[in-house]
């Protein structure tokens, strides 16, 4: 269970619901799940290799030159590869929808994220691939996902051909808005957690063992979360994905 606050919480036999950021009886248990909130997880633990769609349990689809696949690792339920080699769109991606003509595998589901609510969210995922031929957004967007071109719209951390660095970029009507650099990208390393949230009138990117940052220019437009990754000079590049976590508030029902 989720308390309002964001907090996990449990049921105990005798009834009590503890909050486990204190750890104490949870103040009010009516708070759990109130019609203002939503929270989604996914840890991609049910769908089959190979398939490009209906991809965990928030049936995300896939575009890649590279089949992508399930495996096991560490005790995680699920982990998703996904990958890129051709010269051709060169990008693949893991989202939830995209907005224009539905292509293999895809979906016209709305955003899950309508004109960037209140949020937080958690990224679990792995960059097998760092030098001048490979790029990685890991984040929310808007728009097509089968192109080269990096969306018009959209919330996400990212590294490009020309920085090793993972650096935050908040993405409106074309313009980015990008933060310094936040720590240097490190092939095959995982990821646990990157968190990134509403802060206000601006995005909050928050990278394990690293300094938050906030930066502005945030779109008002509907967001889908997304995982991308790019390749140049028909280099093989991969990411590995292992969970996915949302906590929206300030619905109004």
């Amino acid at each position: 269970m989720r308390l309002a606050s964001g907090c996990l919480a449990y049921r105990k036999a005798d009834g009590t619901i503890i909050d486990t950021c204190t750890g104490g009886p949870a103040a009010d248990p009516t708070t759990i799940f109130p019609a203002s909130t939503l929270w989604l997880h996914d840890d991609f633990d049910v769908h089959e290799s190979g398939a490009a769609s209906g991809i965990g349990r928030l049936a995300w689809a896939y575009t890649g030159n590279v089949a992508i696949v399930r495996t096991t690792e560490a005790a995680n339920p699920g982990i998703v590869t996904i990958g890129e080699n051709s010269s051709g769109s060169n990008v693949a991606t893991l989202h939830t929808s995209h907005t224009a003509s539905v292509l293999s595998g895809g979906n016209t589901r709305g955003p899950l994220l309508a004109n960037l609510h209140s949020f937080k969210a958690r990224f679990w995922f792995a960059a097998m691939n760092i030098d001048t031929n490979s790029e990685y957004r890991i984040g929310f967007a808007s728009g097509r996902f089968d192109t080269a071109a990096e969306p018009a719209e959209g919330v996400f951390l990212r590294k490009t051909y020309t920085n090793q660095n993972w650096h935050a970029a908040c993405v409106s009507g074309g313009t980015p808005t990008l933060s310094t650099d936040i720590v240097a990208a490190s092939a095959g390393s995982w990821v646990n957690a990157l968190l990134i949230e509403k802060d206000g009138s601006n995005v909050k990117f928050t990278f394990p063992g690293q300094a938050a940052v906030s930066i502005g220019g945030v779109p008002t437009v509907g967001l889908c979360p997304y995982f991308a990754v790019w390749s140049q000079n028909l280099q093989a590049n991969t990411m590995k994905v292992d969970r996915f976590d949302l906590y929206i508030t300030g619905l109004a029902r």
